[in-house]
């Protein structure tokens, strides 16, 4: 063992390996093929200088180089990386929401302890990341150069820029601590196709015109994310139906899809409400207001209807496996807000086919 170094003065390591994680079953191989020796310096100290492959390299693209101290239980080691690529074979970067497929990396990052206790390791330095290709939510994710600073044990990003399929976006954030590495974005995008969200979600296939831009809040372990979002757009379609000036405020975790506030104008009403979509179950609800000043001649065979202030409030929910759907429809028109006319009934949409049901009005015959 170590105790016995000062008997010997250099120990020659073949083909070595460094091995990550807490039990077998979860061992990440960090470093492959590493050849080198480990020098006795003094009675208690000695030096290390160690080549090796990072990951999988095929290439020997990683240096360490440095001194541990025995009597001190100190350490101080310079890693130094040249031209590595990374592969999708890191568990730690890889979930079903996000996976890193490859990437190039270089740089150098000192880990500096005064013990031998993981906890107490101190990272300082800098690696380049690029030709990054990645996976979030199904989606292609592409970025240009960026670094990654080592300060104590955190990993922080010098700002990023991308493509996210068709849409561009600029990043800060962390990855988190070297020990427990995570997403910690802010995230500003525009230019994106909505065609593009039914990678994610199949669901989505019949929103397949415009495009969104807004900002995204991404926090938490690859596998357990959680999203908080804006999203807006000038003009969307879902199926033939188009919807103008289209804002969405929402949350995403745990595979549920919360709305917590929907703004947009389509056929003639603005509309407002809130929904889920729970993408574990493949179900939704949700409930939307909808309102519009008529004029003098909106409505010219209920001439009593117009000048007033129409308002509708829809409440639906089904699920997606069936494709059906059910809800209540109340209508009310106001003028100086007396009602003058309300409306009722329920409602069944299968696939395309809308079935009215409970239809009720008052007064009756208007």
């Amino acid at each position: 063992g170590l105790n016995r170094l000062t008997e010997i003065d250099r120990v020659v390591i073949k083909e070595g390996q460094i091995l990550w994680g807490k039990n077998y079953q979860s061992t990440t191989r960090l470093v492959s093929e590493l050849d080198g020796y480990l020098l006795m310096a003094s009675d208690s100290s000695l030096s290390l200088n160690l080549q090796g492959s990072l990951f999988e390299s095929a290439t020997k693209d990683l240096t360490l180089d440095g001194e541990i101290d025995l009597g001190a239980d100190s350490l101080s080691i310079l890693v130094d990386i040249k031209k590595g690529h990374l592969k999708e074979s890191i568990p730690f970067l890889n979930s079903k929401t996000f996976s890193l497929k490859e990437s190039d990396i270089s740089g150098s990052v000192r880990v500096v302890s005064s013990s031998f206790n993981p906890q107490d390791l101190v990272f300082s330095g800098k690696i380049l990341v690029q030709n990054m290709n990645a996976i979030l939510f199904d989606q292609v994710l592409t970025t240009d150069d960026f670094e990654i600073q080592f300060e104590n044990q955190q990993m922080l990003l010098s700002p990023v820029s991308g493509k996210m399929e068709d849409g561009g976006f600029i990043l800060s954030g962390n990855l988190g601590s070297v020990f427990q590495p995570g997403l910690y974005f802010s995230i500003d995008f525009d230019g994106y196709s909505v065609k593009h969200l039914a990678i994610s979600a199949p669901i989505l296939e019949l929103l397949n015109q415009g495009q969104l831009q807004g900002h995204l809040d991404i926090n938490g372990l690859t596998s357990d994310i959680f999203i908080t979002g804006k999203v807006y757009s000038s003009r969307l379609s879902y199926s033939i139906v188009p919807f103008y000036r289209a804002s969405l405020d929402f949350t995403f975790s745990d595979k549920i899809w919360k709305f917590q506030n929907i703004e947009t104008y389509s056929i003639g009403m603005q509309h407002h409400g809130n929904g889920q979509i729970d993408f574990n179950k493949m179900n939704m609800w949700l409930n939307i207001s909808s309102d519009r000043r008529l004029g003098a001649d909106d409505i010219p065979i209920l001439e009593k209807l117009n000048q007033t202030d129409m308002e509708y409030f829809t409440a639906m929910q089904g699920d997606f496996p069936t494709v059906t759907f059910v809800g209540d429809i109340h209508g009310r028109f106001l003028r100086q807000q007396d009602s003058i006319f309300t409306t009722h009934a329920k409602f069944k949409l299968i696939d395309d086919l809308i079935t009215i049901q409970n239809y009720r009005s008052f007064p009756k015959g208007l």
